[in-house]
């Protein structure tokens, strides 16, 4: 009797540890596979989610990021350190632990960003703003404390989203100091270009299109507005920042508007789709460049 029952315990070991190990395979292929980038482009396609926090919505969350990686296309999530001045991420287990998962097995298509810190309005400069207006010291000190309860869900943060899309040369000055070199909101000036521009060492990267039409009423841009939009920027071989706010996809309708406009730009030839971070560093250190209207990416 000792015989096959020390059999069936041993088969039983081998085919669970079959299942950890393809498992764990699995996983790893999952974490560096996914859009292939080209190595010429016409256009880059950055999308950005925005006011990600926590204790609200969060399965508007999840349905957004799986949207994503169904695609396969690298999605920047902005993350509200402590939102309201009251509730950190670390402090919301669900979402830290989502997070950490994600950057886990999934790094290859989600990265995640600073949102400010706890994106109260604290100026009226350029209409309103968490950091405009502040001195370098303060925005120094906001943005170390909301990188540092970041990093402790693991998020390696080299890119800041600032509320509202407002800040000013101190906002700069300050995420030089604190070592984040990439910057994305809408241009202070009325500079019309996509591409994107050094100042101080860091990298402004224009958002160039909302999901929003209209905050008052929360009314989003038709499908055929945005791919008005895309394509523009496609004919001028610049950079396409689309901005989201993850709440909106609590709608199926929403989620099949940002699908449909996915399709629209795969079915485009040259079109490269990249994390915020990913794209940022590759222009600093040069490795992502334009040369005649065209995106080089990739070293020589």
């Amino acid at each position: 009797m000792g015989g096959p029952y020390w059999l069936l315990r041993d088969v039983l070991i081998l085919a669970v540890s079959i299942i950890i190990l393809s498992l764990l395979i699995f996983l790893l292929y999952t974490s560096y596979v996914g859009s292939e980038i080209p190595r010429k482009a016409k256009v880059i396609v950055i999308f950005r989610m925005d006011d990600i926090q926590p204790n609200w919505k969060f399965h508007a969350l999840r349905k957004g990021v799986d949207l994503f990686i169904e695609e396969k296309v690298p999605i920047t999530l902005g993350v509200i350190p402590n939102v309201g001045g009251k509730l950190k991420v670390s402090e919301d287990p669900p979402l830290s632990s989502y997070i950490r998962r994600l950057l886990l097995t999934k790094s290859n298509l989600v990265e995640v960003a600073l949102h400010g810190l706890t994106h109260d309005i604290r100026t009226h400069v350029s209409g309103k703003s968490e950091f405009a207006g502040l001195t370098s010291e303060e925005q120094f000190d906001m943005i170390v404390k909301g990188k540092k309860i970041l990093e402790e869900s693991d998020a390696e943060v080299r890119v800041f989203i600032p509320p509202f899309d407002t800040y000013d040369n101190n906002t700069i000055k300050a995420l030089s100091r604190a070592d984040i070199r990439i910057l994305s909101a809408r241009y202070m000036d009325e500079n019309e270009s996509t591409d994107p521009i050094i100042v101080d060492g860091v990298l402004l990267v224009h958002a160039s299109q909302s999901l929003v039409l209209n905050w008052s009423n929360m009314t989003l841009n038709s499908y055929d507005d945005l791919i008005r939009s895309f394509d523009d920027v496609y004919d001028k071989g610049g950079v396409f920042v689309f901005e989201m706010h993850y709440y909106h996809f609590n709608k199926q309708k929403n989620l099949r508007l940002v699908r449909n406009l996915i399709h629209h730009m795969k079915a485009k030839e040259g079109v490269a789709f990249m994390k915020l971070g990913e794209f940022g560093e590759g222009y600093l250190n040069g490795t992502i460049r334009k040369e005649s209207e065209i995106w080089i990416i990739g070293e020589d």
